[in-house]
């Protein structure tokens, strides 16, 4: 608006209207949808009509919203058409397919499924190997690496460090962390007394590859020359543990699109999975992506 006070329209610089309002700036966009529905309509490229459609959809929806007008048939819209267009072509942003968001995403829904069911799997072998090895919280473990002794303050030279596992981090293993992550914990002498180790003064953590590595052969195994003294008898999961994941949230990342693990990956586990709880790769195969 004028310091006079009359309205000026921000596209077509005439008075008398805004740009929201702008018969000129409608005409512009029907006569885009126009131009986009012909080149979709005139192309053999599937993608490419894709593309077009996609831009079709916009520029109607822009029209539709300013004039409360079907731009097909040139009748009076109700408000819930006009909110319900948006809708039906939005593009999620987790597959990428249109109609639908992340929030009410079938794939989405459907790969967690699949998560879980390749998690169970794996913390069930997980278990089964590690009921193998005897070492629960208690066992003893020493390591031979380069450093300044447990408190930080000898000459720097190889030693061994002797320590005891004090805590397994059953939450953190599933169908992506479980033989090679490091989810055994242990502390040395001189931390289990309250002292904080120096450099390199403590116990990386220990994967069960690594754990069930050295109890099998007796002898050091890993970087560090891991050797472990088994207690006797495994510790047992948290009840519920088989059924207890992290949230979907956790596992697949809001600002991220979904992983090509679960989109094109031609995994063995991940087939069976889909098999097993009957449940396609893609959950809208009639529906194109969109750009």
């Amino acid at each position: 608006m004028s310091y006079n006070g009359t309205v000026r329209c921000g596209y077509c610089y005439q008075t008398g209207h805004n740009a929201r309002t702008c018969p000129e700036k409608a005409d512009a966009h029907k006569r885009r949808y126009n131009q986009y529905t012909d080149a979709a309509n005139a192309t053999s490229d599937t993608e490419e009509a894709d593309r077009y459609a996609y831009h079709a959809q916009s520029e109607r929806e822009k029209y539709e919203r300013m004039t409360k007008t079907c731009i097909v048939t040139g009748e009076k819209l109700k408000r819930k058409q006009t909110a319900g267009a948006s809708l039906k072509k939005m593009k999620c942003s987790y597959c990428g397919k249109r109609g639908h968001t992340r929030r009410t995403c079938q794939n989405l829904k459907n790969d967690y499924e699949v998560y879980k069911y390749m998690s169970r799997v794996a913390r069930r072998n997980f278990l089964k190997q590690y009921n193998e090895t005897g070492a629960g919280i208690g066992s003893l473990v020493t390591v031979e690496t380069w450093n300044h002794g447990a408190t930080g303050d000898l000459e720097y030279a190889e030693r061994k460090i002797m320590g005891m596992i004090t805590e397994i981090n059953w939450g953190a293993i599933d169908c992506n962390n479980h033989s090679d992550a490091g989810v055994f914990f242990s502390k040395t002498n001189y931390q289990l007394g309250g002292g904080r180790p120096g450099y390199r003064g403590g116990i990386d953590a220990t994967s069960l590859c690594t754990l069930t590595n050295a109890v099998r052969s007796g002898v050091p195994a890993g970087r560090n020359n891991l050797q472990v003294y088994p207690s006797g008898s495994a510790s047992l999961p948290p009840a519920g543990w088989m059924d207890d994941y992290r949230a979907v949230r956790e596992v697949f990342d809001p600002k991220q699109d979904r992983p090509w693990f679960y989109e094109y990956g031609n995994d063995e586990d991940a087939e069976a999975a889909r098999k097993a709880l009957g449940i396609e790769r893609c959950a809208y195969p009639d529906v194109a992506r969109g750009y």
